[in-house]
């Protein structure tokens, strides 16, 4: 009787295992490469970073208004509501949008940085992530990088 009350116990466990793999692989959103770049439209390539100025830095500007490792503030429609694990995973979104001007940061700092409004917004392939589950996969967003 034992047995079989544990034997039920272990597959209900692995039944539920396999369930959350299957949700938590769920693609949420897909990388792109470069190569998939609209040039007809004004798009930064930024990366997210721990300062008290900005959260993002520039890493590459089609229209060259912005330079590159500057600090810029993104509004709208902002890459967002991710893990920590993803989040510090150095990833590179390019985003769409169109620039804003310029905004003072006092009095944290005495500098303006550019805004930009973002339209839309891909992540760039590979996918980075300092997670515990080394598997993840490197060309989409998973469920598991939004729980």
């Amino acid at each position: 009787m034992i047995k079989k009350i544990m034997l039920s116990g272990i597959c209900i466990l692995l039944i539920a295992i396999i369930v959350v793999s299957i949700i938590g692989f769920s693609p949420v959103k897909k990388a792109v490469n470069k190569e998939a770049i609209n040039y007809n439209k004004t798009f930064i390539i930024v990366k997210a970073q721990r300062s008290t100025i900005s959260e993002w830095t520039v890493l590459e500007d089609n229209e060259g208004i912005i330079a590159n490792e500057a600090d810029v503030k993104l509004t709208g429609n902002i890459p967002s509501g991710y893990n920590y694990e993803f989040e510090i995973g150095q990833n590179q979104f390019l985003c769409y949008g169109r620039y804003m001007g310029m905004e003072s940061q006092y009095p944290v700092s005495l500098e303006e940085i550019m805004i930009f409004e973002v339209d839309s917004w891909e992540i760039l392939f590979p996918i980075k992530r300092e997670s515990l589950i080394p598997f993840l996969p490197k060309n989409y967003l998973c469920k598991f990088d939004v729980w």
